[in-house]
């Protein structure tokens, strides 16, 4: 008993290891080791953990594949004072590389969408002589037409 306070039976959790079946600790005792022990552990060690339940990637390869990319962001070469987000296919879930916030944000707006992404690129390239997607897709629809 942690907080040394006699509560009812219902205040305490299963817990099948013990031969009583409860935890020795109260729900609110264990609560607070368990946000104690949250703010303890590292920024980092949370994101490691959580990168390996999402993607699979273990803090060993997350770190290989950072010194790979030389610690830099595979799209914009910069560093991130954060993690690097793990980039991935979303339909296949292969990883892809490490990249900064701001990349992996840019890279979720486009929808993972090379097509998109290079408009953008020539739209920021060449303003000037920009086309609407709408032409450029009504274009590639008549030459299918005429070689269809």
């Amino acid at each position: 008993m942690k907080c040394k306070t006699v509560k009812p039976l219902k205040e305490y959790t299963r817990d099948k290891a013990r031969k009583d079946g409860r935890h020795s600790y109260c729900k609110q005792c264990r609560s607070l080791e368990g946000k104690a022990r949250y703010r303890r552990s590292s920024k980092t060690d949370r994101y490691l953990k959580d990168a390996y339940t999402r993607y699979g990637i273990t803090p060993k390869e997350y770190f290989e594949l950072l010194n790979s990319q030389h610690g830099r962001c595979m799209i914009c070469g910069g560093t991130d004072s954060r993690n690097m987000a793990v980039d991935h296919d979303h339909s296949t879930g292969h990883i892809r590389a490490l990249l900064c916030s701001r990349c992996n944000v840019a890279v979720a707006m486009v929808k993972d969408s090379g097509w998109i992404a290079a408009r953008i690129a020539e739209y920021l390239i060449h303003p000037e002589s920009f086309r609407p997607a709408v032409e450029v897709l009504r274009e590639i629809l008549e030459e299918g037409q005429r070689d269809g």
